[in-house]
């Protein structure tokens, strides 16, 4: 491997979670998430302040996301521990390549991967819709059932703080000169 792993991973997804995607127990190997990395870096034109921003974000979702309850989620899903996971070491892998420094591999309290640790906070729950809103319109909507649900764009003009100033409806993508071709209509 050309970084280390994360210490202390020796939970593996649940069979189910890994044969969702037609997975196995070697998909969650790092040495495999650095081969397919090579292949394809996508991180290779993303400024270095923007891979450093992007390391620290990933690192603050690995303390929310790492779990229990995460373990039996497929590693497609943004939910699944093994999905940050994979992002992080291939983040540190964009800066050895690089040439640059490479962050240190954190290691992580062994009960945040314990099945047994009762603590952690369940993130693996689908069947509940959470609204925040007046009381007049929760009345509403318990009483006949409206519920009014809007793309956070159309709250950019009400809102002035970061969190509300995504554009959902908007992917940005950075590709490698590699895997994209420009063609020029004459």
């Amino acid at each position: 491997m050309l970084v280390p792993a994360i210490k202390a991973l020796t939970q593996l997804p649940t069979k189910e979670a890994m044969q969702s995607c037609n997975e196995n127990e070697v998909a969650y190997n790092p040495e495999l998430w650095e081969l397919q990395y090579q292949g394809y870096r996508f991180l290779d034109r993303v400024p270095a302040k923007e891979l450093e921003q992007r390391h620290r974000d990933i690192l603050k979702n690995i303390r929310v996301y790492v779990q229990p309850d995460a373990f039996k989620i497929p590693i497609i899903s943004y939910l699944s521990s093994w999905y940050w996971l994979r992002k992080e070491h291939q983040t540190r892998l964009e800066f050895k390549l690089r040439c640059d420094y490479v962050p240190e591999a954190i290691e992580l309290e062994e009960q945040q991967c314990s099945a047994t640790n009762n603590s952690a906070r369940t993130i693996v729950k689908f069947d509940k819709l959470y609204k925040f809103s007046d009381k007049k319109y929760l009345e509403d909507a318990l009483q006949n059932g409206s519920i009014l649900i809007r793309p956070a764009l159309e709250f950019k003009a009400m809102e002035n703080d970061n969190a509300r100033q995504d554009d959902e409806l908007k992917k940005n993508t950075v590709m490698p000169p590699a895997v994209k071709t420009i063609f020029r209509k004459i």
